[in-house]
């Protein structure tokens, strides 16, 4: 079963339009123990989209989250920020959306912020959203459903490390729940 965690880095919490500084995608079994990094079998996709070319679009940049990103570890500062690797900015979202073909469900920390920024990019450079409105999960809704979901700490505002702890978090609640399998349908 593949479904999908999507973590990312912005510069605005406006979700209509804010920069990107990063976006990863990992595919993963929400029923496999993947707390093991050596056994580990996901497939992960993280880009870093060109920030001047989307200040160049206009793209949304908020003045407290500019703040907020100085006040973060030297580290993350940096991997969130810094202009290595930068890549064009709907190429990225090209090949995330053909990267993403073969989905049984996308996850994000809250349904409402990283989905809903992908799906209004991706609308407004008529980008193909890979998924439909029944696939999308919210991981705060299954950790609201346990009394702790395990997760790691480390790696905070590091794309690519906070989806992975996010899968973590969900594999977890999952097993303490005893749900084996999701429906690939909505039910109404």
């Amino acid at each position: 079963m593949k479904h999908l965690m999507i973590d990312m880095e912005t510069l605005s919490v406006n979700t209509t339009n804010p920069v990107i500084l990063t976006i990863a995608a990992i595919k993963f079994n929400p029923f496999r123990d993947d707390r093991n990094k050596e056994t580990r079998e996901v497939e992960i996709w993280y880009e870093k989209p060109d920030v001047d070319q989307q200040m160049e679009l206009e793209r949304h940049v908020d003045e407290n989250t500019v703040a907020w990103w100085g006040r973060q570890n030297p580290e993350a500062l940096e991997e969130a920020m810094g202009a290595d690797g930068r890549k064009d900015f709907v190429t990225c979202l090209k090949e995330l959306s053909r990267w993403c073909n073969d989905i049984e469900g996308v996850w994000s920390n809250g349904s409402i912020f990283d989905i809903v920024i992908l799906e209004n990019a991706m609308r407004e450079y008529n980008v193909h959203i890979p998924w439909k409105y029944w696939q999308v999960r919210d991981t705060r809704t299954i950790w609201a459903l346990v009394d702790d979901p395990e997760m790691p700490k480390d790696g905070a505002h590091n794309a690519k490390c906070d989806a992975m702890r996010q899968i973590l978090g969900v594999q977890n609640s999952l097993r303490k729940l005893g749900v084996t399998q999701f429906p690939t349908r909505p039910t109404n």
